[in-house]
Order: structure tokens, then C-alpha cells, then sequence
């Protein structure tokens, strides 16, 4: 699966972000990561600053933990 649509689902975005928005996702969240000791909320902090919008859309789905998204994300 595509990880911009993954992105969408677990943000709750209205578009998938690209690929240029997805690495600076990435970047923060680790940043983030090494601040909060909670994940979660470190690719929540991440996600809201980066692409402008949290939680718009709610989708009914199963999404991936932000420590899996960022794996697939550093493999791009």
C-alpha cells in the first residue's frame, strides 16, 4: 500500500500528502520522537505541523504504528 494513503488514514488528512511532505513527516516525527516519550503523540506533533491538518476525516481503518511508518518512509 501506498504510504501517502496510509498517512491520510492515520491523520485523518483530506488528500495523501506527497513525497517531499512524507520525508519531512518523517524527519520531525523523529525529531519528536527523541523529545516525547510517547510515539504516538510525537507522529501526531509531527503530522500537524507538517501537513497543516489532523483528524479532518474521520476513516474507518486499521492504521499502521508510527513506528512502522517510519520505516517504510526512511526505505524511499
Amino acid at each position: 500500500m501506498d504510504l501517502g494513503h496510509d498517512l491520510r488514514i492515520k491523520y485523518g488528512l483530506s488528500d495523501d500528502p506527497d513525497a517531499a511532505k512524507i520525508a519531512a513527516w518523517a524527519e520531525r516525527a523523529d525529531t519528536f520522537r527523541r523529545e516525547l516519550e510517547d510515539a504516538e503523540q510525537a507522529g501526531r506533533r509531527a503530522a500537524l505541523e507538517i501537513f497543516g491538518e489532523l483528524d479532518r476525516t474521520l476513516y474507518f481503518s486499521a492504521a499502521d504504528t508510527i513506528e512502522a511508518l517510519l520505516a517504510r518512509a526512511r526505505e524511499k
